[in-house]
């Protein structure tokens, strides 16, 4: 004889019913009223905050892996969260221009711009040639999230 696991039944918030107050009742003592249409918009933002820390731990990877393959060119890298965007911060070796470094860098600006991958993330790029450290903290922000120094 097997046994059936039965589900418990499935609650249906319909958008339809946008106006419809629904209570929500954690482990707390808590107690949360809202409209479906609020209830939906909460789902929805918490998805989305799940899927931006996915994507903000694959683009650190992702740009860990574009640093090790120019760590010839790169003096110091950094990801700062700015308040409308995400800054990666690259300086050179050298002071003259880098041409090549800042081509590749404009192609992953793009490639990151462009991706499904990434698409929650604000990310913009910037190259200075090779400063005093006190003169590059004034391009970041107190965010640092990541940063790579030349050994």
């Amino acid at each position: 004889m097997s046994q059936t696991k039965t589900r418990p039944p499935v609650i249906v918030l319909d958008a339809s019913e946008n106006a419809q107050q629904v209570m929500i009742k954690p482990d707390t003592d808590d107690r949360f009223i809202m409209t479906v249409d609020a209830a939906i918009r909460a789902c929805q933002a918490g998805d989305q905050s799940y899927r931006f820390g996915q994507q903000f731990t694959d683009l650190i990877g992702h740009l860990t892996q574009w640093i090790k393959e120019r760590s010839e060119a790169i003096k110091t890298a950094a990801v700062t969260v700015r308040t409308s965007d995400i800054l990666f911060y690259v300086m050179q070796k050298d002071v003259p221009h880098d041409d090549t470094l800042v081509t590749d860098l404009t192609e992953l600006d793009l490639e990151i711009a462009n991706s499904e991958e990434f698409d929650l993330i604000e990310l913009n790029v910037m190259s200075v040639p090779c400063v005093s450290d006190g003169s590059s903290d004034a391009f970041l922000s107190s965010g640092q999230v990541f940063t790579y120094h030349a050994q």
